[in-house]
């Protein structure tokens, strides 16, 4: 999986533009238990987070960007073979935001999809609320419908289990 990863530090104000890279996550699809595969991911994930991989992505991007279109189409195309899905985490103001001076209740967003990659998921947080946005290539997913549904059970699951976790002694 591709994850598009913001380079920018953290600053109060607000530059417009973007600087991002991405990094590729191998999703640990043969475990089946959901509290195990989350403890995975996260392991993971914590040790993208401390390599140097973003950056020496965005390197190779950006060389990319520097090439004839024919040989940056060919090497786009490479790069997104390493992957079968792009997904991003946007968090969101945990307040109300205003419109035009009307309360937006909710907003979502697609991920842009990359070198052909025929699955985007995106994850969007406002007001203590998730929004999973879902694009697909109807020759992948005929029914982007039924991923949502199965994504929503799976965070039911892991909220039932962590309940179920919280609420029983520890073990000896």
């Amino acid at each position: 999986m591709i994850i598009p990863v913001s380079l920018r530090p953290f600053e109060p104000t607000i530059e417009l533009g973007n600087r991002f890279a991405t990094v590729f996550l191998e999703l640990p699809l043969g475990i089946q238990d959901p509290i195990e595969r989350f403890h995975v991911i996260c392991r993971r994930m914590n040790k993208i987070k401390r390599s140097r991989e973003a950056e020496v992505n965005y390197a190779i991007l950006y060389v990319m960007g520097l090439m004839p279109d024919r040989l940056e189409k060919l090497a786009l195309k490479f790069f997104g073979l390493k992957a079968t899905a792009v997904m991003t985490n946007v968090p969101g103001p945990t307040r109300p935001v205003c419109i035009a001076g009307r309360p937006m209740r909710n907003a979502i967003f697609w991920v842009p999809q990359i070198a052909n990659i025929g699955l985007g998921l995106s994850v969007f947080s406002y007001r203590d609320q998730i929004t999973l946005g879902v694009t697909t290539d109807s020759q992948i997913i005929a029914d982007p419908g039924a991923m949502v549904s199965a994504c929503h059970e799976e965070i039911r699951e892991l909220i039932r289990l962590a309940k179920a976790s919280a609420d029983s002694p520890p073990a000896p």
